[in-house]
């Protein structure tokens, strides 16, 4: 299957989407969409605008008669760049709490979006069935490894090039203070809860450390900086009521 692109005005909802109730009709399921979450919405329409539509991530869809298709997965993304090519679609949304400004604020992004709104990338199926065991697999985990193992604080941290408290870990497993297998031995290590203790300023004095951007400097000396470092992540495996 090879992707390619959709004029926005080509794709019809997936009246039987799976995060709502039936849908009735376009409109409906337009309107449901879009003013289910608008913080969210908002969020996604931010997003596409600033960084385009996700490569790695296309709508999955199946043509019906007069060359359009029906979404059956992508349904938000393909409403939310509906509204940003017609911005006009916008003005017919049923009046709610806090719609106005959502409706003043998705104009105002689709003015000054830096990538294409009106063409979408899709991946076609020939019929619904043949996408259903890839949705599935996208929207019920990992299935035992089948579908995307997510990654846990501390993967995430080393993605984004380190924070603080990965930077300090890893110089205490660099200096022999613990290791790999004894940081995860209960399960990934709650490197936010570290991280959060790492950016109270209180907390950092007592340890005698400082912050210089994501880098942490001692101002103890080597073997005192070892001793606390080591009690505070001791005590951080025996606080993992704590989230990460």
């Amino acid at each position: 299957m090879t992707p390619f692109q959709v004029p926005a005005s080509k794709l019809d909802f997936d009246l039987n989407n799976p995060r709502f109730p039936t849908q009735f009709s376009q409109r409906e399921a337009l309107e449901k969409i879009l003013l289910d979450n608008l913080t969210k919405t908002i969020r996604l329409a931010e997003h596409i605008t600033t960084n385009g539509q996700n490569p790695i991530d296309l709508l999955a869809v199946y043509e019906i008669e007069g060359r359009r298709y029906v979404v059956l997965e992508g349904n938000r993304r393909a409403a939310v760049l509906k509204v940003l090519s017609k911005p006009v679609m916008l003005d017919s949304l049923p009046p709610g709490p806090g719609v106005p400004t959502f409706v003043k604020r998705m104009k105002k992004l689709a003015a000054n979006s830096r990538h294409e709104v009106s063409k979408i990338n899709v991946v076609s199926f020939g019929t619904r069935e043949e996408a259903d065991v890839w949705i599935l697999l996208k929207h019920t985990g990992e299935n035992e490894g089948a579908g995307t193992v997510p990654w846990d604080g501390t993967q995430k941290a080393r993605f984004r090039k380190g924070d603080a408290g990965l930077n300090l870990l890893d110089f205490g497993k660099q200096n022999g203070w613990f290791t790999e297998g004894e940081l995860t031995a209960r399960g990934p290590f709650p490197i936010t809860t570290f991280n959060r203790l790492l950016g109270d300023p209180a907390v950092r004095s007592i340890m005698g450390i400082k912050k210089a951007g994501e880098k942490v400097e001692s101002l103890v000396p080597l073997g005192e900086l070892e001793k606390i470092v080591t009690r505070v992540v001791k005590w951080i495996h025996q606080s993992r009521h704590f989230p990460d």
